[in-house]
């Protein structure tokens, strides 16, 4: 169902679902980057195309400065996969 909810106000409810259901004590900044996270999946030039392998060794191989945004990059893109993999809660 289509709706005029933002994006980070859909990921937002989600991420509130989700720590409710699990319960789990996290503080709203947390919750905030969560929601930023997913909301930043929504454009898929975010998710790239090359192997999470690939950009790991990147990083081993760069800078400082260029390893810290790599491995953050790569830690946000595994976050988003492992996200899609969970299953959804079933009516009981």
């Amino acid at each position: 169902m289509l709706t005029d909810m933002k994006p980070i106000e859909y990921f937002k409810e989600m991420v509130a679902t989700a720590v409710r259901h699990q319960r789990i004590r996290t503080c709203e900044t947390t919750e905030f980057y969560l929601s930023s996270l997913l909301t930043d999946f929504t454009s898929s030039e975010k998710l790239g195309a090359e192997p999470l392998c690939i950009t790991y060794l990147k990083a081993l191989e760069s800078d400082r400065s260029m390893q810290g945004r790599l491995l953050k990059d790569l830690g946000d893109i595994f976050h988003f996969r492992l996200f899609l993999r969970q299953p959804e809660e079933k009516d009981s």
